[in-house]
């Protein structure tokens, strides 16, 4: 819309200019040359013919004029045009009425790109006034009254999406376009009107999660040909709905080409869809070649890397004789085809982590721990995104609308509270800030603790119970938070923000999606002691990213350095935060991480002959330390530790709601079936 406004902004100044310009037009037909064309950019064609001369407008009628005119400046979308006046000469044949000739070069924009060109018109006085003398080469010398201008395409295909394997992710496929032909359906005469079987249509609705009166109404307009195909939906191909559709009588099924997405809900937020381009996007897309006509992605990677998908239809406009052959090529804009992308995504891991979530709130991220390679990217609840790039019923969209856990947002972007997975990151921190040491006993103190009277009624508590001292690894492996609050107090709040910021929080991670910041607290400082001591382990007002908790987690498999994430196949791997903790640090966090799972918190989780290590975390939301409970969001970040395995695999997942799960418990079952999936050694095909 902007746009729009815009080109009649300009076209409206150079209109005024025009008219300034004619302030004595008897004398300066090239003045009336350029009000005339300015008029052409306006499409005002009234005023266009009004400027003809009386010879020219009895050979020609205002109807004719206008359709001539019309339809080969919007046939060829013209914009911006203008023109230079080269010479204004006495016009010697027909001296008799004062002619001039106007000699100019015309320059307007079209869909095949810049079209310039010389001409000439002919202006005669007609009393005190200069009228032009109209044809057809008047739009372009070239072109005779028998003539047309013809504009073809030819469509250019947007790049498809592959994971790692080659396997499709995004392409054009075929799907079927589902209709009736009416005088093929079932029906009976009533009182002279045409009753069609009323099942057949409920049925068809019912198949495609269509309403049954809309379609009634279609089929009851008096002007549609019984023998024409009325589209009710497109559909992917599916043998079993197609025997279904067609078991009923009247329906058609066609092959279409569309834009598909194999994996359906399993990576809708990570693949997105495109549909047609909205009314801003196209304003702000201005002078990139985009038409009203276009498709452009608009969520996940169909947006992220629209700039590399997209393709440019090519455009040949041309001049026709009558018999159709072409006399002059005026434009041409050969088409481009969109790039190929290949994901570092493996789709088995995809669908298997969608599968394992698919009923639960949360998000999960599979990452290579030594190349960063994001391997899957799991939001639910999630969408067909199918339903939007070839047609959603009403029905599917009221459902998703009405969906109280929003499967449209996309949970794996966002900052979370963390809980106890922050424990392993104030670990290393007090390692390697000589804070506490490994063996260091903090003294047990019971299940409920406060650093004195200060802290009013307020105190921090721990289900953690275990035998032996409150070191690092009993506290990592039994989850005591009354041992992290405590550490953290050891290493004081300006340390411990410094610390945290060399980790990445307050800062963007470097990863395409433009993930939410993980974040100290809003005021990227610690407000007060309790605030400081709740984010030792992992409550506060203390926020992480899944995505950053995966490559922070990497560290300690990657020897203390943090990996680069990568979306992308093949790209080299790099480090985004290196050294961040200790190699020895790295190693000693590691190792009771390795024992979280064999005999602690995560136990749920071990597999024979697989070294997991992991931790659990169960965030709880309140509205206030005061509250006595709150929602409760559980937390794994587990990883493949020994490197016999090869390749070495970090999966952080995050569920909604677990308060009457069984806490993170239910989030380590989950995340059990995923490494079990994925089997030992690590087995994601490569290509």
């Amino acid at each position: 819309m902007y746009s729009r406004i815009a080109k009649a902004l300009c076209a409206g100044l150079i209109l005024a200019m025009a008219a300034a310009a004619c302030a004595n037009p008897s004398d300066k037909p090239e003045d009336l040359l350029a009000a005339y064309f300015s008029y052409a950019g306006l499409s005002d064609y009234s005023r266009m013919y009004g400027m003809l001369s009386k010879e020219s407008k009895a050979l020609t009628s205002f109807e004719s004029f206008e359709a001539r005119n019309k339809n080969i400046y919007s046939g060829m979308q013209a914009e911006n045009i203008s023109i230079e006046i080269l010479r204004v000469s006495r016009y010697p044949s027909n001296a008799a009425k004062q002619a001039r000739a106007v000699d100019y070069t015309v320059s307007m924009d079209t869909l095949a790109g810049a079209l310039v060109y010389e001409n000439q018109s002919i202006f005669t006085k007609e009393g005190n006034e200069y009228c032009l003398e109209w044809s057809s080469s008047v739009i372009h010398p070239k072109l005779g009254e028998s003539d047309k201008v013809w504009v073809t395409s030819q469509k250019g295909k947007r790049g498809s999406i592959y994971d790692r394997n080659g396997i499709l992710l995004a392409g054009m496929g075929i799907a079927h376009s589902v209709g009736f032909v009416p005088a093929k359906m079932a029906y009976e005469m009533q009182e002279g009107y045409i009753a069609y079987d009323q099942e057949s249509i409920k049925k068809a609705a019912q198949l495609l999660g269509l309403n049954a009166d809309a379609i009634n109404a279609q089929l009851s307009d008096p002007n549609r040909n019984p023998d024409s195909f009325l589209h009710l939906r497109t559909v992917q191909r599916s043998e079993s709905l197609e025997e279904s559709l067609l078991a009923i009588p009247g329906i058609l099924i066609n092959d279409v080409e569309a834009r598909l997405y194999p994996l359906g809900e399993s990576a809708s937020h990570l693949i997105g869809y495109i549909q047609p381009i909205s009314a801003q996007e196209l304003a702000e897309a201005q002078g990139c070649g985009y038409s009203d006509a276009s498709l452009v992605g608009k969520v996940g990677i169909e947006k992220l890397f629209e700039s590399v998908l997209r393709a440019a239809d090519g455009y040949e406009i041309a001049i026709l004789d009558s018999e159709g052959n072409t006399k002059e090529t005026l434009a041409l804009k050969k088409k481009s085809d969109g790039a190929d992308i290949a994901l570092a995504i493996d789709s088995h891991l995809q669908r298997e982590l969608y599968s394992i979530y698919s009923e639960d709130t949360g998000c999960s991220v599979a990452m290579d721990c030594n190349t960063g390679e994001v391997l899957a990217l799991v939001s639910t609840p999630a969408y067909d995104p199918n339903d939007f790039s070839l047609g959603m019923p009403q029905s599917v969209w009221e459902s998703i609308l009405g969906n109280p856990n929003n499967p449209l947002f996309n949970r794996f972007k966002e900052a979370i509270c963390p809980g106890s997975t922050m424990k392993p990151i104030t670990a290393a921190i007090a390692l390697d800030t000589g804070s506490v040491s490994f063996d260091e006993d903090l003294g047990k103190s019971g299940q409920r603790w406060q650093n004195g009277s200060s802290w009013g009624g307020y105190s921090i508590t721990t289900a953690a119970d275990y035998i032996g001292h409150a070191n690092i690894e009993n506290a990592l492996v039994y989850s005591d938070n009354i041992y992290f609050a405590k550490a953290a107090l050891r290493i004081g709040p300006t340390l411990f923000a410094s610390e945290l910021r060399k980790y990445g929080f307050e800062e963007e991670v470097p990863f395409e999606f433009g993930l939410r910041e993980s974040c100290i607290s809003a005021s990227q400082s610690f407000g007060s002691e309790i605030a400081l001591a709740d984010s030792g382990y992992g409550q506060g007002q203390i926020l992480i990213n899944p995505i950053h908790m995966a490559c922070i987690y990497s560290a300690f498999i990657n020897s203390g350095s943090m990996p680069k994430p990568t979306l992308l196949y093949g790209q080299t791997p790099e480090i985004w935060k290196e050294g961040v903790m200790s190699t020895g640090t790295a190693s000693a966090v590691l190792g009771c991480l390795v024992q979280a799972v064999e005999r602690g918190t995560a136990s749920k989780a071990r597999i024979p002959g697989m070294a997991l290590a992991g931790k659990t975390g169960t965030a709880e939301l309140k509205n206030s330390k005061d509250e006595a409970a709150g929602k409760e969001i559980g937390w794994f970040a587990a990883m493949n530790a020994d490197k016999a395995h090869g390749r070495q695999l970090v999966i952080v997942s995050v569920v909604e709601g677990v308060e009457s799960k069984g806490g993170s418990a239910y989030v380590v079952g989950k995340a059990k079936k995923a490494f079990e999936h994925i089997g030992s050694p690590y087995s994601a095909t490569e290509p």
